[in-house]
Parts: C-alpha cells; sequence; structure tokens
C-alpha cells in the first residue's frame, strides 16, 4: 500500500520579540543609560507584570549579567493558527512543533570587527527543542444575561 506524504511548509508565530525601536543599532543589555527613564524606553518594560517592582528589575539588567528572563507566552487563541501535536503513525496526518530561541549577540573585543562596515560582527545563538502541544484554549465571550 502506498503512502502519499504532503508536507505544508512551516508557518512561523512569533511569540516575543524584544527590539530597540531605533535603528542606531546599539545593544539592548546591559542598560548602560544614566537617565531615569533608561528601563522605561527599552523593551524589557514590556515584560514588566502587575506585582513586578520596577526599580529592581530595572537593576537587574544593569550589572554585567547573566541575566534571567521570565515570561509566560501566549499561544494564539484561535484554532486556525495552531493545532495539537499529533505523532501518531496510524493518523493520516502528523503535526509537531518546535520552540526556537534566537539571541542576537556582538563581542566587544576589536577582533571581531567587519573591516568593510567597521562595525562589530553579530552572532546568533539558537536553542531549538520540541514541543508537544496538547491543547488549544479557545476562549468565549460570555454575554450577561438580561436580569429583570
Amino acid at each position: 500500500m502506498k503512502r502519499v506524504a504532503k508536507t505544508d511548509p512551516i508557518r512561523r508565530i512569533s511569540l516575543l520579540s524584544l527590539k530597540l525601536d531605533n535603528n542606531d543599532g546599539g545593544p539592548i543589555l546591559p542598560l548602560i543609560s544614566d537617565s531615569p527613564q533608561a528601563f522605561k524606553n527599552s523593551p524589557f518594560y514590556a515584560l514588566l507584570n502587575e506585582d513586578d517592582d520596577l526599580s529592581e528589575m530595572a537593576s537587574n539588567l544593569m550589572g554585567p549579567g547573566p541575566w534571567t528572563l521570565q515570561r509566560e507566552l501566549a499561544l494564539p487563541v484561535s484554532c486556525s493558527d495552531i493545532h495539537v501535536s499529533n505523532k501518531n503513525r496510524r493518523a493520516s496526518m502528523l503535526i509537531t512543533h518546535t520552540l526556537k530561541v534566537v539571541f542576537r549577540v556582538e563581542k566587544g573585543d576589536d577582533e571581531f570587527i567587519n573591516q568593510k562596515t567597521t562595525k562589530c560582527k553579530l552572532f546568533d545563538i539558537v536553542i531549538q527543542t520540541p514541543v508537544h502541544i496538547l491543547s488549544v484554549n479557545i476562549q468565549y465571550t460570555l454575554f450577561p444575561s438580561d436580569s429583570r
């Protein structure tokens, strides 16, 4: 019995992206500005939760590192965007997911300067791991009933 195989293109869904708004190419870590608004102008300000202390988070990002960032990432709420994982060999479909984390870093040494552009070379650190999605939460909006 022949098996027909069709592979859909890989769909990428960005769950979190931290970038500077301006194009000067400066680093986002460590926070090295003397301005009291440095943390509020950084992309890490969006990661601040209600119960987090603003000054504590800002001071943790000002040092030389290592830095620890904790964040719950929300999956898309629509089932048309993402489906549950399926690796059943008897099923007619195979659905897999991968979590990929990319850090773009530059080394501060003069040894790694691009001779043509006279800028520091950028290096990408990629961490990739398989993820099994067991359910996609569907959120329903409940309207209050008309009470009389």
